[in-house]
């Protein structure tokens, strides 16, 4: 064959598969007895395809009744195929879902029903089991209805983004008809709002404690957990002008009658041409926030809409919500506030650029302020913003003594890695589908000393089980994490927290400046060895340093990891 002529056939292929894509529409309630699931692609994965569930609903609202589920794989799977049908949407055990080998792709997943269903809905919930290997997911996949195709299309990976919603997989719907959504609606467990909860072996609660709930953000029939003690624990709670004041109680402060501030923003994470901050406060001398609903702010060398700094919504991603400028280097912007009478102040409180973690680069990196037109901080360097709102990243910068000629801070002689910010993600459990924690979190310098945390550099999310609607006073609060007592049996010094659907519980470390860890032990959960943390990654500012698999406890020995934190 001519080349021109291989050339033109080749066109003529493409133009058919393009003509077929265009043509191609979802039938509407497409009704037949056998469904064909065909896997074509992953998300990368180079051993591996399959899927976490599928959730399959009739006309009449109800799911469809699957007499017979069988495969076209002939080799290793790994799973079982039969929980493809099984509502764990939030579920991270590999032994819970169901994969195949790529090799064999593409590959049929048939499911026969047991009589003649015509078909409103189809929800998948892609393979789950750890974000590494989430890329085993199926990603190009077409149904069949009784040989007819009734979708073809991608569906996205379990752990595709940073986004603060919750997954609802991938829905496929065959009809707009309002009466058979809001059929579907009643049993549709992402969005029932009561539904009971399961008692667990392993609790201390009793049946009778179990109440219906509204659970529409959690996992359906959570089992429930309880750690009670025989005496009452109370709870201190520190008020976030407490903390700061704590905090700031260490250094000596200088408080100072301020009619004009300027806030300098010299330099930013690494944007090429934009600066922004989503808010600032004022501290005042007892670290209280100044109001400032009558003082006037404004910019220079910077663009307008800065009244947006003082505006309170502080903890958001909302760009509407923040400030955001053009940024020369050479003609930096300075924010401007004057008050109408005399304030003494203390120090700034500043929320760093937020809208995204891409965006966060656009944060201020190093500030300089003056009160009265006297310099008072020569270089204030402010963490970068994480991109999320998994907790306050507000940053306290104090008028410290002597702060205005200090120097840069300098490396010292160590290899250990420096970070504002130090990130666990804990992907994974050794079995259970409803909870994960853990016994204890060391941070060590580079000789081998345990640091000294305080509750303001610890954020968990989420915090413990205390945010289900069920569980107050539970003991397993994320504090436990940095109380020391670590190599333990005792259930009230440890971690324990919900699995949300599609998300994984996160942890962090949270410094005002650079910090040097040259270990991190992390001790796995004890009470309940199954719902300890298996797989776990940690970062560093948004670097990635650590990836691997926590050991598991047993109830004589507690399971241990240590991250070895040194630069090579």
């Amino acid at each position: 064959m001519e080349s021109g002529e291989s050339e033109e056939l080749l066109m003529q292929q493409n133009g058919s598969r393009i003509e077929e894509e265009i043509a191609f529409e979802i039938p509407v309630l497409p009704n037949g007895k056998e469904l064909c699931l065909h896997l074509e692609e992953n998300w990368g994965d180079l051993m591996w395809i399959g899927l976490n569930c599928v959730e399959i609903f009739t006309n009449q609202g109800t799911r469809a009744t699957v007499d017979k589920i069988s495969t076209s794989s002939l080799g290793t799977q790994l799973g079982n195929m039969n929980c493809v049908l099984v509502e764990n949407f939030g579920c991270t055990d590999g032994a819970q879902m169901w994969c195949a080998s790529v090799e064999e792709a593409p590959i049929d997943l048939r499911l026969q029903f047991s009589k003649e269903e015509t078909i409103a809905m189809i929800r998948i919930w892609n393979y789950n089991e750890s974000r590494v290997h989430a890329q085993r997911g199926v990603r190009r996949l077409k149904i069949f209805l009784d040989q007819a195709l009734i979708f073809k299309g991608e569906i996205k990976c379990a752990y595709e983004s940073e986004e603060e919603v919750e997954g609802m997989g991938d829905t496929v719907l065959f009809t707009t008809d309002e009466s058979i959504l809001e059929a579907i609606a009643h049993n549709d467990l992402c969005l029932i709002h009561d539904f009971d909860f399961a008692t667990s072996t392993m609790d201390v609660r009793t049946q009778n404690e179990i109440t219906e709930t509204s659970m529409v953000q959690f996992t359906p029939y959570r089992p429930t957990t309880g750690e009670l003690l025989e005496t009452s624990r109370e709870t201190t709670k520190i008020s976030s002008n407490q903390e700061k004041l704590s905090t700031m109680a260490s250094t000596t402060i200088s408080q100072i009658k301020a009619k004009v501030l300027h806030i300098e923003l010299l330099s930013n994470w690494g944007s090429p041409d934009s600066i922004g901050l989503t808010g600032i406060e004022i501290l005042g001398s007892n670290s209280e926030a100044i109001d400032l609903s009558d003082a006037q702010i404004s910019v220079i060398n910077g663009e307008a809409g800065v009244d947006r700094l003082v505006n309170g919504r502080n903890l958001t991603r909302l760009r509407s919500e923040m400030w955001l400028s053009a940024f020369d280097g050479n003609h930096p912007p300075t924010i401007t506030l004057n008050f109408t009478q005399p304030q003494t102040i203390a120090g700034i409180s500043f929320w760093n650029y937020n809208a995204s973690p891409e965006l966060s680069y656009a944060g201020v990196r190093e500030a300089r302020i003056h009160v009265n037109s006297k310099l008072v901080v020569g270089s204030a360097l402010l963490r970068k913003a994480p991109g999320f709102v998994f907790f306050d990243f507000v940053q306290d910068v104090p008028f410290t003594r002597f702060l205005s000629t200090r120097s840069a801070i300098q490396r010292p002689l160590t290899h250990s890695i420096d970070g504002f910010i130090f990130q666990l993600r804990l992907l994974s459990t050794w079995g259970d589908e409803f909870y994960i924690g853990l016994n204890g979190i060391e941070l060590r310098d580079r000789k081998d000393r345990s640091f000294k945390l305080k509750p303001h550099n610890l954020a968990a999310f989420p915090e413990s089980i205390n945010i289900l609607p069920m569980v107050e006073g539970d003991p397993r609060t994320s504090d436990n994490l940095i109380n020391g007592q670590n190599d333990m049996d005792r259930p009230e010094n440890m971690w324990l927290t919900p699995l949300l659907p599609n998300r994984c519980a996160r942890i962090f470390f949270i410094f005002d400046e650079p910090t040097f860890v040259s270990k991190i032990v992390i001790y796995n959960y004890r009470k309940t060895p199954e719902r300890g943390v298996r797989h776990i990654s940690v970062s560093v500012d948004d670097l990635i340093v650590f990836s691997g698999e926590v050991p598991a406890s047993s109830q004589s020995q507690t399971g241990i990891l240590e991250v070895g934190m040194r630069e090579d």
